[in-house]
């Protein structure tokens, strides 16, 4: 008895490494483990050591400050190595340096490979890897470099034609940025003034030029408000009744009236000539009489309308660049005129209020969609604008329509301001960013439903030019704020050697949504060319089209089997491109070879993907079986993608595509980070 008093109560034995403790998986017990000796890794067991409580807050907090002093070392380390190296840079590069390696804050190391930077494996950190890290660049045909911006389809193009042509080639794209700002349309002119004296030469008749005034407003009104109707046409009546005489006395509204006209030309279908676009006699003569901005100041009213048709003409023509320093110029001008700010009743009449709203307005919403189109900081923030939405007492229901307009325009910053932040310290708050950002956009579409409903595949009304650009905006945002995760996977396809883990239902829920945001667009475009509504020279139709084609494809490059059906959305896709293109519209050509492109190189990493084995790669996950596609009603029970034809046929959008505020915000709810960040731990870990 005395001996077995003695017998000593047996103890845990800690039979695993603190690395493998860390990330929760199996450890062999080995010193070192099988983990660690594949990672390269220091493998510590750990003693009998008196144990620190702490709050998971403040785990956090630490985990996070390690990740970015590790991050900030790592960027000194490449600026250095830049530096050493001083390389030319032929591809996307990050800070000007040529790195052996894309997309770092998503690379993974294969098992067995020797990586020094184990950030990207040791924090388990979920980022946009389209914002974060140093900023990327790529050089055109004569060697100029250009930033490639965190939101622009067109960056988003360059990134996966150059991702895609590494892999297959292991080298750069040689057609990388060949399609660049201003390259498609010269209209004639050199950008040196003269003294310039206003002629009449060519102006249309009084006839004429109300017709292409009246189209103008057709195609932009009410989405933007290019001048007023009242004063303006009062003007026009009196300037030709002497035209020869009154041109020296009409001062910017004589501009203002060549850059209406030369819209009015190219929206009524007429063609260029080479590579002139339709207006450009007009444009070019109005761009010249142009005075500096010292003068335009001072008559801040037709200063916003004028500035803000100037920006919509060269946008349309894809010079970005100009176009965004003019909505830039206008947005300056009126802050030092207090638009932005709330005015007292009693300064001006009410005519007047409206009319400062409206540019306000237009303004704002042109500026937050060139920024995004180009990927660049937003001009203002909401918070700083305390002007009401425009008031149009004699249609409520655009009044209603223009508040939801202003909602989206706000909603779009703020998914460029939180989800495309460039600070790179997102880390896990990421997703939570992703999905209060989704809820907001999510919040918007009950009103915009009650405007500007989509009439159903039953509905004797066609759908309006208002309504397509309202939704089509409106998933402009989904798609937005969605596609990170997807091209997230996309990165993971590309090497899919190492990802092991199974991809969150959540994360699956997001690309759902992202893809069905897609293909709506592709329907809402189709019907929109089905009524001889598709504009062929404003950039929203055509940046929406390519917005699209880029999901798809990058959908196939998750899973190919998905082929059979997405495929019919690209042909639709196509179709628009190809209606574009005999629009005359220039920069459709080179979008539509782009995606070309882009599909010829999914189509060739197929094989390789499919030789992996079937545990590995994301395809075996993302299947037709497992995401959890959204329903209405009666379909409740279906998951995978419908058999469907695009071509003439719309009863594919209902009940998929039918995407309520309450059946988004359900799958943004399933949205938790933790079981993400296992997904990343466990995807660098190889298991």
């Amino acid at each position: 008895m005395g001996q077995s008093s003695k017998i000593r109560t047996p103890q845990r034995v800690v039979n695993a490494c603190v690395r493998c403790r860390h990330h929760k998986i199996k450890c062999s017990g080995s010193s070192p483990c099988t983990h660690c000796q594949r990672r390269k890794a220091s493998c510590v067991f750990a003693g009998e050591e008196p144990k620190v409580q702490i709050t998971k807050r403040r785990l956090s907090e630490l985990k996070q400050r390690t990740y970015e002093l590790e991050k900030e070392n790592l960027a000194l380390q490449e600026r250095l190595k830049g530096k050493q190296n001083a390389a030319n840079i032929h591809e996307p590069t990050r800070s000007g340096a040529c790195v052996d390696h894309e997309y770092p804050d998503f690379s993974f190391s294969t098992p067995g490979s020797t990586s020094d930077t184990q950030v990207g494996v040791e924090s388990p950190e979920i980022q946009n890897s389209l914002s974060t890290g140093p900023a990327e660049f790529i050089r055109d045909i004569t060697g100029d470099l250009h930033h490639l911006g965190h939101t622009s389809n067109w960056s988003l193009t360059m990134r996966l034609l150059q991702m895609t042509h590494q892999n297959l080639y292991n080298s750069p794209c040689p057609n990388g940025a060949h399609h660049v700002d201003s390259m498609t349309y010269d209209f004639g002119w050199n950008g040196i003034r003269h003294a310039i004296i206003p002629n009449i030469r060519g102006l249309p008749s009084l006839d004429h030029a109300l017709f292409l005034i009246k189209a103008t407003e057709f195609h932009t009104s009410p989405m933007f408000h290019l001048f007023d109707e009242k004063t303006f046409m009062a003007k026009l009546y009196w300037f030709y009744e002497d035209p020869v005489e009154r041109v020296h006395l009409s001062g910017l509204w004589f501009i203002h009236l060549l850059v209406l006209l030369a819209l009015g030309k190219a929206f009524h279908g007429s063609k260029g000539t080479g590579n002139t676009p339709p207006g450009a006699d007009l444009f070019a003569r109005a761009f010249m009489l142009l005075p500096d901005y010292c003068y335009l100041w001072k008559e801040p009213c037709i200063a916003g309308e004028l500035l803000s048709s100037i920006a919509l003409y060269l946008q349309s023509i894809d010079w970005r660049t100009s176009a965004h320093n003019m909505i830039s110029q206008a947005q300056r001008i009126l802050l030092v005129h207090g638009f932005h700010a709330s005015i007292h009743p009693d300064l001006t009449d009410m005519a007047e209020q409206t009319r400062r709203r409206k540019i306000w307005w237009t303004v704002f919403i042109l500026e937050r969609r060139l920024s995004v189109l180009m990927g660049f900081p937003l001009g203002i923030r909401d918070q700083d604008i305390l002007t009401p939405p425009p008031s149009i007492p004699e249609s409520q229901s655009q009044a209603e329509a223009a508040i939801v307009h202003v909602k989206l325009s706000k909603a779009f910053g703020h998914i460029v301001d939180t989800i495309y932040h460039g600070s790179g310290a997102l880390g896990s708050t990421f997703v939570k960013t992703a999905q209060g950002v989704l809820h907001d956009v999510a919040n918007v579409a009950s009103e915009l439903g009650a405007c500007l409903p989509l009439p159903g595949c039953d509905s004797m009304n066609g759908i309006s030019r208002h309504t397509a650009y309202m939704n089509l905006f409106y998933h402009d945002c989904i798609i937005l704020s969605t596609r990170p995760f997807l091209f997230n996977l996309v990165e993971k396809c590309i090497h899919p050697e190492v990802l092991n883990a199974p991809v969150p239902a959540s994360i699956k829920g997001l690309i759902e949504i992202c893809i069905e945001s897609a293909r709506k667009t592709a329907y809402i475009l189709e019907e929109v060319m089905d009524q001889s509504l598709l504009d062929c020279f404003l950039p929203f139709h055509l940046e929406s089209t390519v917005s699209a084609g880029l999901v798809i494809t990058m959908a196939l490059m998750i899973n190919p089997a998905f082929v059979e059906v997405y495929s019919q959305t690209m042909q639709t896709l196509f179709r628009i491109l190809d209606k574009m293109i005999d629009g005359g519209n220039l920069i459709a050509v080179d979008q539509k070879n782009e995606l070309i492109e882009l599909q010829n190189n999914r189509a060739l990493l197929q094989p390789m993907n499919n030789s992996m084995t079937p545990d590995q790669g994301i395809a075996t996950q993302i299947t037709d079986d497992h995401i959890p596609y959204i329903d209405a009603g009666q379909n409740s029970g279906r998951s995978g993608p419908p058999s469907m034809d695009l071509g003439r046929d719309k009863s594919y959008i209902d009940p998929i595509f039918d995407m309520s505020p309450s059946q988004i915000m359900s799958v943004v709810d399933l949205l938790n980070t933790d079981d993400l960040i296992d997904w990343i731990t466990l995807s660098n870990d190889g298991g």
